[in-house]
This record gives structure tokens, C-alpha cells and sequence, in this order.
């Protein structure tokens, strides 16, 4: 039995907003939150980001983000990240209908590939998928999974299921279907 408080954080969409602009603009939402824990007086509790899908990416970009600045620096400011379905990887989108909103060239979408930014000392790392997604986002997931671990961070892997893109999001709640042990074994 536990408690928590969540915060929701909203962002820009493209193509309003370039997904380097999008970046920028959650990047100070950790130093906000932390802000409003302390004011409650409850800044000693873990703080962990979660993100679904496109937020999946940005739940590990925060993840990999220092107190300080970028993934350069040397200890997160999250004590943990849990990505569910998430896109880490933008270059398979390049050549989709999907591209014509991201609007991303070859560089952008590499540079955009926060896979390829996990380094050590980055916080535990949970990368859940339904097992009944396309083959990409089982294959990202996977992937995001290897690269924390091969960076010797602490990382779990999980599929449920069943479950698509949509009804995986089921399993976030403690006990849901697919999550016997993940969750409570994670935020332990």
C-alpha cells in the first residue's frame, strides 16, 4: 500500500512546434515539480516520470536530464523512469505519413533518437509494451531496454499480453492486468 502524487505535464505538438522545441519545453518541468514537492513539504519522496507512446520518449529524455542540464551531467533528477510504449527511435518515421506532422529530416530525427543518449548513472528504467503491438514498438521497446542496461543502469523489460498500444495502458495501475510483480517489485 503506497501513495503518490501526480503531475501531469503538458507540452507543444508539432508541427506548431519542432520536436527540439518540444524538448526545451518539458526539460524544466522536473526542477518544477521538485519546486512543489518541497512547498507541500514532501520533497523527500521518489520522483520517478512516466510517458506513454510520444511521451515515452520524453519521460527518458527527463530521466536522462542532470540537475544541471543535459544528460552530461552526473546524477538524473528523477529517481526513475517508466516508459510505456514509447517511440525512442524517430528514424523509421521518416519515410511515414506520420512524418508530414514531425517534419523531420535525416538529422533531426537522429539527433531526436534519445536511445542513443543513455549514458551511466541514469535512473532504474522500466520500458513496458503490449505484446500485441506492431513489431516496431516491441523492437524499440526492447531496444531502450538494451541500451540502459548496456549502459549498466538498472532496467526491466515487460510485455503484457494481449495488449495493443491503447489497452496496455491497463497495466500502469498497481495489480492491472499484466503487472503482477512489475510494479510493485519497481517502485520497491
Amino acid at each position: 500500500d503506497f501513495g503518490l502524487h501526480f503531475f501531469a505535464i503538458n507540452y507543444p505538438l508539432c508541427p506548431e512546434a519542432s520536436l527540439a522545441q518540444i524538448e526545451q519545453a518539458v526539460l524544466p518541468s522536473v526542477a518544477a515539480v521538485q519546486g512543489e514537492l518541497k512547498s507541500a513539504g514532501t520533497s523527500g519522496l521518489p520522483l520517478a516520470v512516466m510517458g506513454h507512446s510520444a511521451g515515452g520518449q520524453l519521460a527518458a529524455l527527463l530521466a536522462l536530464a542532470g540537475r544541471a542540464g543535459p544528460a552530461t551531467a552526473s546524477k538524473a533528477a528523477v529517481d526513475g523512469v517508466w516508459g510505456i510504449s514509447g517511440v525512442y527511435d524517430l528514424e523509421p518515421l521518416l519515410d511515414t505519413t506520420l512524418n508530414e506532422r514531425l517534419q523531420l529530416d535525416n538529422e533531426a530525427a537522429r539527433r531526436a533518437n534519445v536511445s542513443r543518449r543513455v549514458g551511466p548513472q541514469a535512473p532504474p528504467g522500466l520500458w513496458m509494451v503490449g505484446a500485441a503491438e506492431t513489431a516496431s514498438f516491441v523492437r524499440q521497446n526492447a531496444e531502450m531496454h538494451a541500451a540502459w542496461s548496456i549502459a549498466g543502469n538498472s532496467s526491466r523489460c515487460c510485455e503484457v499480453a494481449g495488449a495493443d498500444h491503447f489497452t496496455v495502458l491497463a497495466s500502469v495501475a498497481p495489480g492491472g492486468p499484466g503487472t503482477t510483480g512489475v510494479f510493485g517489485a519497481w517502485w520497491a
